[in-house]
């Protein structure tokens, strides 16, 4: 074990490491300065869906570029984390709402109809 340790300590540079661990250092650090930002000027729905939205984004481009599924426990928790996202954000109340909008909007169109054709 100590030649191999020898072996990679040949082979080592500060340009290796700084690659290495430098990049990914400057971009978690930028991400929690984004971060931090966004807690500062969104409210606390937004930031809690755009946050809940990320953990999704992760788990299609993983399926996307690396060609690795979920499970199904994994897809019923990711299912589980959408729907919380919508509840949560709102969007569902405008959903139903036009959703109710236009069922009341065909219903009243189909009567009208239907009284027409009687007469």
């Amino acid at each position: 074990t100590v030649s191999i340790l020898l072996k990679q300590l040949e082979q080592w540079s500060p340009f290796s490491t700084l690659v290495a661990a430098g990049v990914p250092s400057v971009l978690y650090a930028l991400q929690g300065t984004l971060t931090y930002t966004a807690y500062q000027n969104l409210d606390a729905v937004t930031f809690n869906g755009l946050t809940q939205f990320k953990v999704l984004s992760s788990a299609l481009f993983c399926y996307l570029l690396l060609g690795k599924g979920q499970s199904v426990k994994q897809m019923v928790a990711l299912g589980m984390l959408m729907f919380s996202t919508v509840v949560f954000q709102g969007s569902w109340k405008e959903w139903f709402v036009t959703w109710k909008k236009d069922n009341h909007e065909k219903t009243n169109a189909a009567q009208s109809i239907s009284k027409t054709s009687k007469y």
